[in-house]
């Protein structure tokens, strides 16, 4: 079996949406409004944070010079003026703490790559267990998560290595295709958006949010303003997982697909290795078999040196003859 020349289809990337760079800088720079305000919180929950740590560094340095020196009645109320010291510190604090609430944004946004993972995940097992309860009438009604994720804004340019971000687009897919499922029939259509943004905007949302970097952000179908955004989002793709629709059902009004984009490789590799290997070693045996036969003499030709005399051989045409050597 000689090797045979077949070619080989090779998918070169998967399926991701498509934005172009200005809907792509109009939408980060939406969001990025939306979302004042939210840095200052951070920052200023930072700063107490550190003041608190610092607080008790230097009261447990006070607590050890203490118990170091002889004890007194000064050193005692020097104790109970220190302590009652560190109890208004600790409701300065939370006074200071209290005096600046959180931004409503934030009950309404999800933040990192581990978060965003764990939402979607918990949105796709919430359409596997779907649970049907009487209301006071009669009927049933399905019971939804009603705060779910509408788009998600990934810095794909910034992300290095890109394998963090790789499961994102399945995650998506999935989550927009169950929520075509059988029995997700009474449950209202909601659609999430994977919308990549271009280079520098990792930075930008990491200063407009008061993190040293922001990866990853999700808005979720209840966040404030959403209006605003939605112009940009109607022009995002949406992702779907065709294996998991039912027969019949599209997402959109159009039926086209993405264009599959494959490279051919030409390789000589057999089709059946097993059969190639049984017929390699066949021929072996049979190359050793011919040289075999070609070691074995058949006859032996010696040259003598008078004629023989052939009317002195026997019946049987034996004769004895002297060789010289």
């Amino acid at each position: 079996m000689h090797p045979c020349t077949f070619h080989l289809v090779i998918l070169t990337r998967a399926f991701r949406p498509k934005v172009p760079p200005d809907i792509q800088k109009n939408v980060l720079f939406q969001l990025i409004s939306e979302l004042d305000g939210v840095a200052d919180y951070h920052l200023g929950r930072e700063r107490g944070l550190r003041k608190r740590k610092a607080k008790k560094l230097e009261a447990g340095r006070k607590g050890k010079k203490r118990k170091l020196d002889p004890p007194s009645t000064d050193a005692v109320d020097m104790d109970v003026g220190d302590d009652e010291g560190r109890q208004n510190a600790d409701e300065g604090n939370t006074v200071d703490a209290s005096s600046a609430p959180a931004p409503p944004v934030l009950e309404h946004i999800t933040v990192g790559i581990n978060q965003v993972t764990k939402k979607l995940e918990d949105y796709a097992k919430s359409f596997r267990t779907i649970i049907s309860t009487p209301d006071p009438d009669g009927f049933e009604q399905h019971l939804q998560p009603h705060d779910t994720i509408r788009a998600i804004f990934v810095c794909r340019a910034d992300v290095d290595p890109p394998a963090l971000i790789n499961h994102l687009p399945q995650l998506v897919a999935a989550c927009n295709s169950l929520n075509y499922a059988p029995d997700a029939d009474d449950v209202p259509k909601t659609k999430t958006l994977l919308v990549p943004l271009g280079v520098g905007a990792e930075s930008a949302l990491a200063s407009a949010i008061g993190f040293r970097r922001v990866s990853v952000i999700a808005i979720h179908n209840t966040f404030p303003n959403l209006a605003g955004l939605e112009p940009f989002l109607n022009s995002v793709p949406v992702l779907n997982a065709s294996w998991l629709l039912r027969p019949g059902v599209t997402t959109s009004g159009r039926s086209e697909l993405e264009p599959t984009h494959i490279k051919q490789l030409r390789t000589t590799t057999p089709k059946d290795m097993r059969a190639a290997k049984e017929e390699r070693l066949r021929r072996r045996a049979e190359a050793k078999e011919r040289k075999r036969n070609r070691m074995t003499v058949e006859s032996i030709s010696i040259p003598v040196s008078k004629e023989v005399d052939f009317d002195s051989l026997d019946e049987e045409g034996r004769s004895t003859v002297l060789f010289e050597f």
